[in-house]
C-alpha cells in the first residue's frame, strides 16, 4: 500500500529535522518584524529618579561629560571625570556594594548626592591637576611622576562630616604612635615614637629611638620605620600630620593628612609625595587645600579649567 503524500511529508521532515530549523526561523523573522514596526509606536520616556527634584543634574564639561557632581563634606561640587583618579565614592553606594553601585547611574546624581570620596592628582608648584583627557597635562605626568622629588602629588579626599570631634582626629593619630600600652610586647621596642629636641622645616619631629642589639643599627634604620612630622595650630591642636619613609630607595614616600574644617565643608585630605620635597609642606598643603575648594560650584567653571587649557606646551606642539 502506497504512502500518501502527507505521510511522505511527515517522514522527510523527521529525517532531515527540518522542523526545529523553521521554527528558529520563524522566530528571528518575528523579532525582526517586531523591530521593525517599533519605530513608528508611541513609546512613553523613562523616567530619570532624582533624589531632590529641586537639585540640578549634572551639566557636561569641556569634553561633552558629564560632570561627576554631588555635596562633599557640606558642600555641592562638580569634578571633571577625566581629573579623578578613582571611583567617586558616594555614601550610599559603598564601593565594595558592586551590585549596588552597577544599579546607581550617573545621570541619577544631583548636588545633593553625599560624596564619601574620591582621588586626583595635582602639581604642587601651579596647582596643574592631571586630567586624563588633555593631552599636554598627561605627557608632563608621565614624563615626570617617576622622577625622585617631583612635584605630583595624590590627593585623596574623605567626607568627614561623621567624624568623632573633627578637630581632634589629627591628635588622635600621634597619640597612637606615642602610647605605651600595658603588655606592650617587649620584643616590639620600635614602634613607640620620642619627640626630637629640635624641629625640622617648623615641623616637631618624632623618631623611634633605639639601637637594635642584633644589627647594632638604629631601629628606625633597619626596620625602615616612618619619622612622624606635626605642626600645631595656636590652640596647640595638630593640624597637621605627616609620616615619611625611611628606607633607601629612589623616591621614600610621605603621606600627609589636614582637615578642612569651615562652617559648611568639613573633610580629611590626604596627600601623598616624595619625601625629598617635604621642606615645601606648607606650600604643598595650601595648594591642596585650594584645589580641593576650586571644586566648590560657586566657582565659575571656566575659570576653574582655564588653566588646565593653557599650560605652556612642553611635550607637545600646537
Amino acid at each position: 500500500m502506497k504512502e500518501s503524500l502527507f505521510s511522505r511529508i511527515k517522514l522527510f521532515i523527521a529525517k532531515h529535522k527540518i522542523l526545529p530549523w523553521c521554527l528558529a526561523l520563524s522566530v528571528y523573522g518575528f523579532l525582526i518584524l517586531a523591530t521593525s514596526l517599533s519605530k513608528f509606536l508611541p513609546l512613553k520616556p523613562i523616567p530619570i529618579l532624582h533624589p531632590n527634584k529641586s537639585s540640578s543634574i549634572a551639566p557636561k564639561d569641556p569634553y561633552g561629560r558629564d560632570y561627576l557632581i554631588g555635596n562633599l563634606g557640606g558642600r555641592p561640587v562638580r569634578v571633571l571625570a577625566s581629573v579623578s583618579s578613582s571611583l567617586m565614592e558616594y555614601e550610599d553606594s559603598p564601593f565594595f556594594d558592586l551590585d549596588k553601585k552597577k544599579r546607581i547611574k550617573l545621570s541619577e546624581r544631583t548636588y545633593d548626592s553625599a560624596i564619601s570620596g574620591f582621588n586626583f592628582y595635582l602639581r604642587y608648584t601651579d596647582g596643574v591637576y592631571y586630567d586624563l583627557l588633555n593631552r599636554e597635562i598627561s605627557c608632563q605626568f608621565k614624563k615626570e611622576h617617576n622622577q625622585p622629588g617631583n612635584a605630583w602629588m595624590m590627593v585623596s579626599i574623605s567626607n568627614a562630616t561623621g567624624y568623632y570631634d573633627p578637630p581632634h582626629v589629627l591628635d588622635r593619630y600621634l597619640d597612637g604612635n606615642l602610647e605605651n600600652y600595658p603588655g606592650k610586647p617587649k620584643e616590639f621596642p620600635y614602634i613607640t615614637y620620642e619627640k626630637m629636641l629640635n624641629k625640622q622645616f617648623g615641623l616637631d619631629v618624632y623618631i623611634v629611638p633605639g639601637i637594635d642589639p642584633k644589627t647594632n643599627l638604629p631601629y628606625r634604620k633597619d626596620r625602615s620605620i616612618d619619622d612622624v612630622f606635626v605642626h600645631r595650630n595656636t590652640h596647640g591642636n595638630i593640624d597637621t600630620y605627616i609620616k615619611c619613609f625611611n628606607g633607601n630607595v629612589l623616591r621614600p614616600p610621605c603621606g600627609h593628612d589636614f582637615m578642612i574644617l569651615q562652617e559648611d565643608m568639613k573633610l580629611k585630605v590626604s596627600l601623598s609625595y616624595n619625601r625629598q620635597i617635604l621642606p615645601y609642606w606648607q606650600e604643598i598643603q595650601a595648594t591642596a587645600k585650594e584645589a580641593v575648594l576650586r571644586f566648590d560650584i560657586k566657582n565659575p567653571i571656566h575659570a576653574v579649567w582655564a588653566q588646565q587649557q593653557n599650560i605652556p606646551k612642553i611635550c607637545t606642539q600646537q
